[in-house]
């Protein structure tokens, strides 16, 4: 007889020890993975907050390529020690399907050298960032923490945009931010639309002051940063995830229906401060300014049809090289070749057309593949968290997973991100938690118990006539 704890009301039970063997529990993080997953935190902090950009003198410290280095390193020494076990989850399988199409279809692509730059010095990178997030995310406290340094790594780079204006100004008096990766330029509406559910995942799970500033300024700069910059993308993107939000995470609670009044009352009051470079070209979006006098409305209209040209012609070379493409990184280059048009050495401004231009087909349908895993796993660990009332916070996680993941499909679909680190952040903590919700016992499993002991001395004894027994 062991004792055990019932997932449904929090009690102990009396389970009988086979049963109890068989009833999987989370355990703890391995001790041996720690320090690989400090590494691993710095990293992620390195890979998106960028301090190169905002202090070019750490450029000359190689954070990225260090700790790219060492993270990996020391996930492989807590993996050879058996101090931590392998993690294995079916997004790890996809991605590395994707690693050795790219490698094959480098062989014939349109250049060479293009495609091994490509792959060696920004694909690997982003492949051992998901390697070794997926290693190391073996607990809620590991997501959140990942999370955080997401999020914090996103206050950084806006706050440092929004207070050094002077070299952050791009073309059309956008801005454009200091940070080149993720939360700069146009990137920042999808690395809004990602961050925005977990900000509101965070503040329902705890109740903290210190927590709630943190979150609301995090917000508010990502926010007045992106009315800056403009972007008629982004903005599209960050209201389809304030949508999903409001209609999966945001509903039930009065404390949570507070965070879809404030983000919708924060957004609005942003717009209506917003700079006539804004509102000259979100009104292009549905052909509201068409006036060729108004510089950035032309510029913006031009953009349109730019963007346009680039889909076609993706297509057009996706039938062309149906298997291969014409390869990773390449397509900037062979579609100036074949237009002979300076204008024309441009990415494609679509991550699924990216796959099946720059690698076929094959790869188009393994960036889905991966994308609906993603979505089923947040969705189902979602779902299995829901059951028990303990698992409040990662329910929470996970919801706030499938809105990121659904609103970055509809944002990659307006920009070029299949070689980027966001997808694979995304698909590492899908992955983690659909692993976590494997470990939580079933309902059946839940209603194991004993029967009920039985004392025979206890018994009454039925005395049977002799003329019976004879």
């Amino acid at each position: 007889m062991s004792k055990t704890l019932s997932p449904s009301n929090g009690l102990f039970q009396d389970v009988p020890a086979s049963a109890a063997a068989s009833i999987p529990h989370s355990a703890p993080a391995q001790d041996g993975s720690k320090f690989a997953f400090g590494l691993v935190l710095i990293l992620t902090f390195v890979v998106f907050a960028r301090p190169e950009d905002i202090l070019p003198a750490f450029g000359a410290l190689h954070l990225t390529l260090v700790m790219c280095i060492c993270a990996p390193l020391a996930c492989v020494v807590a993996l050879a020690i058996g101090s931590a076990p392998l993690q294995r989850p079916r997004e790890l399988a996809i991605v590395l399907l994707l690693t050795i199409w790219f490698c094959i279809g480098a062989i014939f692509s349109y250049w060479h050298r293009g495609s091994f730059d490509l792959l060696t010095q920004i694909w690997l990178r982003t492949l051992v960032f998901y390697l070794v997030l997926t290693q190391t995310l073996t607990s809620v406290g590991r997501i959140r923490k990942i999370v955080w340094v997401f999020l914090i790594s996103e206050l950084i780079a806006t706050t440092a945009s929004l207070l050094a204006p002077g070299h952050a100004v791009g073309d059309e008096d956008r801005l454009a931010g200091v940070s080149a990766g993720i939360f700069g330029w146009n990137f920042l509406g999808i690395a809004l639309s990602v961050s925005l559910p977990y900000m509101a995942a965070l503040y329902i799970s705890r109740r903290s002051i210190f927590r709630a500033v943190l979150l609301l300024l995090t917000a508010g700069t990502s926010m007045w940063m992106l009315v800056l910059v403009a972007s008629r993308g982004g903005f599209l993107n960050v209201i389809v995830s304030i949508v999903l939000s409001s209609l999966l995470l945001l509903r039930g609670t009065k404390r949570a229906r507070s965070v879809a009044i404030v983000l919708v009352l924060g957004f609005a009051i942003m717009i209506g401060r917003a700079p006539g470079v804004f509102w000259d070209r979100i009104e292009t979006i549905w052909g509201g300014s068409t006036s060729t006098s108004n510089v950035n409305a032309a510029s913006a209209k031009e953009s349109t049809d730019g963007r346009e040209n680039l889909l076609q012609n993706s297509i057009k070379y996706t039938l062309q090289n149906p298997v291969f493409g014409v390869g990773v990184g390449n397509f900037a280059v062979y579609n100036g070749n074949m237009l002979h048009r300076a204008d024309a050495w441009y990415g494609t401004h679509n991550t699924y057309t990216q796959a099946s231009s720059e690698a076929g087909i094959p790869a188009f349908l393994l960036l889905l593949f991966l994308l609906m895993t993603m979505v089923i796993h947040a969705k189902k660990a979602a779902t299995v968290f829901a059951r028990d009332p303990a698992d409040a916070e990662l329910r929470l996680i996970a919801l706030a997973t499938l809105i990121a993941v659904l609103s970055a499909m509809f944002g990659i679909f307006l920009m070029h991100l299949l070689y980027n680190f966001l997808l694979y952040y995304l698909a590492a903590i899908s992955g983690a938690l659909w692993a976590i919700a494997n470990q939580r016992p079933t309902v059946a499993e839940a209603k194991v118990v004993e029967a009920p002991r039985i004392d025979a001395q206890a018994l009454p004894v039925r005395r049977i006539p002799e003329w019976r027994l004879r």
